[in-house]
Order: structure tokens, then sequence, then C-alpha cells
């Protein structure tokens, strides 16, 4: 055998030994992106997220920093929705390490945090729900997101509100509390308020339920029932006139009938 039909006889050889054919080349990370990211378009997410992530380690491997930025970007939306899946399916210890996936990919994508929080909060793990909102919040709001991030904080007031109803006052409080001291909200102010004139908290109570009024107002979503609170905590403090006072600015029907009793009860 000639040395050159040598040659080739060993890189055929070695071209079968590593599972390639002749016509097949090594990607470069560009390719791998553009591939990635036709299964993206085509809404093929499972099969799209391996291939963002090969390109973004090929793409490290060439120092390509847009094909990393662009992977990273890319990865971490097919991370929330293959998350978004297992969720569907129930599994979700599958879908919290997808969304940590997303948030290692890109800590600039809010939508993976608030997919964590949504099932911590299946998980009845309410201390890192309200972690995971929070961050989903922040980040949010840093994007100018601000439709997203309030709905991050409702989601919040939520939680909160059901453990008061639930009577477990210093669960709410605790949580209240906590997202409070990142971004001031209006109901959560009202159901800690709520939930501290419960306890017999009745200064506390009034602080919250002021600063509902007052949030609930600015923002043109006042509620009847946070000056329900205000009249509970006055009557608590033994202020009887600011109480009166209180329930007179109700004008809800829902509240309405209640509010005058109480000022009747109140004035005899």
């Amino acid at each position: 055998m000639k040395f050159k039909n040598i040659i080739a006889f060993a890189a055929f050889i070695l071209v079968a030994s590593l599972g390639l054919n002749a016509q097949d080349e090594v990607k470069s990370a560009a390719s791998l992106y553009n591939d990635g990211l036709a299964l993206l378009k085509e809404k093929n997410y499972n099969e799209g997220l391996p291939i963002m992530e090969e390109a973004l380690l090929k793409g490290t491997e060439e120092g390509n920093e847009k094909v990393i930025e662009l992977s990273k970007k890319n990865g971490a939306i097919a991370a929330y929705n293959v998350a978004k899946s297992k969720v569907k399916e129930k599994n979700l210890e599958e879908a919290i390490a997808l969304y940590n996936k997303g948030i290692e990919m890109n800590p600039k994508y809010s939508s993976n945090y608030s997919g964590l929080a949504n099932v911590y909060k299946k998980q009845k793990n309410l201390d890192l729900a309200v972690d995971n909102y929070l961050k989903a919040t922040e980040v949010a709001n840093e994007n100018k997101k601000t439709k997203r991030a309030a709905k991050n904080m409702k989601s919040i007031s939520v939680i909160v509100g059901k453990q008061y109803v639930a009577k477990n006052y210093d669960t709410a409080i605790g949580l209240g509390k906590k997202a409070l001291g990142v971004e001031e909200h209006a109901l959560i102010n009202y159901y800690v308020s709520r939930s501290f004139e419960s306890k017999k908290d009745h200064q506390a109570a009034f602080d919250h339920a002021t600063k509902a009024i007052e949030l609930g107002t600015a923002a043109d979503e006042m509620e009847d029932k946070y000056y329900v609170a205000l009249a509970e905590a006055h009557v608590g403090l033994g202020q009887i006139s600011d109480a009166i006072k209180a329930y007179e600015m109700i004008k809800d029907d829902t509240y309405l009938e209640q509010a005058k009793y109480q000022i009747n009860k109140l004035k005899g």
C-alpha cells in the first residue's frame, strides 16, 4: 500500500472511531447558535435548549462574545419554557432545576424567578416563593417592566392574604414585612395591618392601615376595606372620634352597612 493511501485509510479509521462520516464538519459556535435559534422559533424548546448550551460552550471555547451573549439570553428563555412544561407534568424538581439553569444563563430575565416562585408556592415553601417573587420584581423593575413587577407583587399579596384568612397571623406578618422591606404595596400593608389587629397590636395595625390608604390613594387603587382596617385600629387605640371619621369615608356597598352599624355603635 502506497504511503498516500495509508494516510487516507488512517484518516478514515479516525473519523469512523469518532462516530462521524466524511461529510460531517465540526460546527462553529455561530452555526450551533443558529441551529438552536431555529428550533426556538418553532417553539421546540426541548431540543433547542441543549443546542443553545452547546453553542454557549463552543462560544466560550472560541471566545465569541456575541454568541455567548445571545446563547445565554435565548437559552434562559428556552429553559423557562421547558420548565413550564415540567410543571404541567408535575415534575416540580425538574422544573426547579431548569428555572435555576435559566437564571444561571441570564440573571436579568425575570420570568425564571417568578416561575421558580410559583413552584415553591405549590410546594408550600412560602419563604422561598416570596424571595423569588421579590427577585423577579427587582429584575423586572431594572428592565422597566413595571406591569410584570406589579404582577409579582400581586402574587405576594395573595400569599399574605391567604395566611391572614387562615389565621396564620405571624406568617402573614413575617412574609408581608419581608416584601414591604423591598417594595411598598397597598394590599400587602392591608393584610399586615389586619394581622396585627388580630394580635391586638393596634399601633402596628394603625401604621400599616395608614400606609395602605396612602399608597392606594396615590395609585388611584383605593379600597374601602383599608378604611375598615384603619377604623378598627383607631378603636383599639381608644381613638373613637378618629374611628368614626374613618368609617365615614366608606362609600362601597360591600362595607357601607357595616360602617353605619359601627358608627351608631361608637356614637351610642
